[in-house]
C-alpha cells in the first residue's frame, strides 16, 4: 500500500455513504507548504478499511458509557 489511510471501522449501516464520503475527504496529507490541506482523494492515495465491530457502540448523550 502506498500513501493513505487505515481505517478501523466499526459503524451502522445507514451510516456508510456518509461516513465513507468524510473518510475520503478528510483533509490529513500535507500539501507544499507542509499544511495539512489534502485529501485521500487529492493524493490518489488508497485506504485499508478493517471491519471491527467491537468499535461499534452508541455514545450519544446522555450515555457516559458506550452502549450496544
Amino acid at each position: 500500500m502506498g500513501r493513505g489511510l487505515l481505517v478501523l471501522l466499526g459503524v451502522e449501516e445507514a451510516d456508510v455513504d456518509w461516513l465513507t464520503g468524510k473518510i475520503a475527504l478528510l483533509r490529513v496529507f500535507e500539501d507544499d507548504a507542509c499544511i495539512m490541506n489534502l485529501s485521500l482523494r487529492d493524493v490518489d492515495g488508497e485506504a485499508l478499511v478493517v471491519s471491527q465491530f467491537t468499535l461499534y457502540a452508541s455514545t450519544l448523550p446522555p450515555l457516559n458509557r458506550p452502549d450496544c
